[in-house]
């Protein structure tokens, strides 16, 4: 199974929700089982709500888009923006998943990170010709 979805995305807090549902959808209906795509709505809601609240402070004003490519094992996303530069510790989205301190356990900060971390199976970062473009790889199975 091979399948590409291209996307694009107002940088407006109230949409992210809905179309994030209607990602979902679109994948089960292309066979997708129900856990991969919801882990893939949920890594997508959390990453387009930082761009919009964090990237669009700073001059974010064109569509986020997001390509998702359906391979035999594997779903991969890149989305492309054009907000502030932003680039995680690596510690934050270390592999597996856990707090290594009570006070990291309830930091004000980088929970979504770590939740997008402990759902997938890669995740990079990197700012190429002023936008930033941040690749996630969810398991299929």
């Amino acid at each position: 199974m091979k399948n590409t979805i291209k996307l694009s995305f107002r940088p407006d807090i109230s949409v992210i929700a809905d179309e994030c549902e209607k990602l979902e959808s679109v994948l089960t209906e292309t066979g997708i089982e129900a856990s991969p795509a919801l882990k893939v709505r949920c890594i997508a809601h959390e990453i387009l709500v930082n761009v919009v609240r964090h990237g669009k402070l700073r001059g974010e004003t064109g569509n986020i888009t997001l390509d998702i490519d359906i391979q035999e094992n594997k779903i991969e996303m890149l989305f492309i923006d054009n907000g502030a530069e932003w680039m995680p510790d690596n510690e934050v989205i270390r592999h597996p998943f856990r707090y290594s301190s009570e006070e990291e356990l309830y930091a004000p900060s980088g929970k979504g990170l770590r939740l997008i971390g402990a759902m997938c199976r890669t995740y990079r970062m990197v700012r190429y010709n002023g936008r930033n473009h941040t690749s996630v790889s969810v398991e299929l199975k």
